[in-house]
C-alpha cells in the first residue's frame, strides 16, 4: 500500500469514528488534493487572512508612532 494511501485511509478513518465534519473548503478541494484527502488546501485558507491583515498593522504602528512619538534620551536607561 502507498504511503498516500495510508494517509487517505487513516483520515477517512478518523472522520467517520469521531463523526467530524471537514469544512467547506476541504470538501471542495477533495477531488483534486488526492494525497491529503483536500486537507492541503488548509494552508493557502489560513494563510491569506493572515498576510492580509499585514497593511493594517502597517497602518496601526503608523499611526500609533504618529500620536506618541518617542524622544531620543541619548543615553542608555538603566536596568532595575
Amino acid at each position: 500500500m502507498r504511503a498516500g494511501a495510508e494517509r487517505t485511509s487513516a483520515t477517512a478513518a478518523l472522520d467517520d469514528d469521531l463523526g467530524m465534519r471537514r469544512g467547506i473548503a476541504i470538501d471542495l478541494a477533495k477531488p483534486h488534493l488526492d494525497a491529503t484527502s483536500g486537507y492541503q488546501i488548509l494552508w493557502p485558507v489560513c494563510a491569506l487572512p493572515i498576510l492580509g491583515v499585514i497593511p493594517l498593522l502597517v497602518r496601526l504602528m503608523q499611526v500609533e508612532d504618529a500620536r506618541a512619538p518617542v524622544q531620543p534620551s541619548g543615553a542608555a536607561s538603566p536596568l532595575p
